[in-house]
């Protein structure tokens, strides 16, 4: 059994779209130990081209929790996990360099109290003019 939507709703049609590249989307590199450690990529579908990423529908894993084996097995990994080693300085210097310069607070004039014994006070004798 139906029911009768008393307001119809109609999608629009949504042009093809064509993803030749992909884009990471997520990186997790995770090396708790000098011989334990995991390795976790997402990927979506790019385009290039239009700059367009694809939906999460279409997203895509690629995993493997032997991290090591894996840099000493595939020269590219080694050589990703050489270059971030490589980026870990340049990286925490920009950082740094981004901080706003907080320029110290100036200290306050100092209050100047009147010496009592060179305050002259009215002879009350002399009067007043």
């Amino acid at each position: 059994m139906t029911i009768t939507n008393p307001t119809p709703i109609v999608i629009p049609p949504t042009p093809q779209q064509e993803f030749p590249h992909l884009w990471i989307s997520d990186i997790v590199v995770h090396a708790p130990t000098v011989d334990r450690g995991f390795i976790h990529i997402e990927t979506k579908p790019y385009n290039q081209e239009t700059k367009t990423i694809g939906a999460d529908a279409f997203r895509s894993t690629i995993r493997t929790d032997d991290l090591w084996a894996a840099v000493n097995e595939v020269p590219e990994v080694a050589a990703a996990m050489f270059a971030i080693f490589q980026a870990v300085d340049p990286l925490r210097a920009w950082l740094e360099s981004k901080k706003p310069v907080v320029q110290p607070t100036p200290e306050p004039e100092p209050v100047v109290e009147p010496d009592p014994e060179l305050v002259v006070e009215p002879d009350p004798e002399l009067g007043s003019e």
